[in-house]
């Protein structure tokens, strides 16, 4: 992914990018969760894998909620 570094462009991984960073995103980019568009046009975004990761967090909480014993997983 391009990250804007000192003033130019460099080739980063997105596991080293810090708050506050300027990303150029194109077309098959993993991007971070919490990253903001400042200018471009509309993306389309496939959040299915967030929407599993929501469901599986709330199903997990609830069955240690009702079933301490799950507390252990």
């Amino acid at each position: 992914m391009q990250v804007l570094r000192d003033g130019r462009w460099v080739e980063e991984d997105a596991s080293i990018l810090v708050p506050g960073d300027i990303i150029s995103v194109k077309l098959g980019d993993i991007i971070p969760a919490d990253a903001r568009l400042l200018e471009g046009d509309p993306l389309k975004i496939d959040q299915v894998q967030l929407v599993f990761l929501y469901l599986f967090v709330v199903i997990f909480n609830l069955l240690i909620t009702k079933f301490p014993v799950f507390g252990w997983l």
